[in-house]
């Protein structure tokens, strides 16, 4: 994300006026979730996944994904690693 911000040239003063706004509407909406802890039966099997991937097993790493997807977490991967994140929808988890 930082490259990013060198890239496009953010002053740090617009990024914090990004920030500022973005705080003032949760304030009122209450949209931005707080820190989310990942249970350890979820960092478990990301654990795995990433030694299935270190291990270039597609398939396990690839079913493990979809095991994630299905308690309500997804994974992305880039370049810097794999990150897992709860699904948001309007049902209750």
């Amino acid at each position: 994300m930082n490259k990013k911000i060198e890239e496009i040239e953010l002053s740090s003063e617009i990024a914090l006026s990004g920030l500022n706004f973005l705080n003032a509407v949760d304030d009122i909406f209450g949209i931005i979730p707080s820190q989310i802890e990942m249970p350890a039966n979820i960092q478990g099997l990301v654990d795995k996944r990433i030694l299935s991937r270190k291990n270039k097993d597609w398939n396990e790493s690839d079913r493990i994904r979809e095991e994630l997807y299905n308690l309500g977490w997804k994974i992305e991967d880039t370049p810097e690693g794999s990150l897992c994140k709860p699904v948001w929808s309007n049902k209750e988890q």
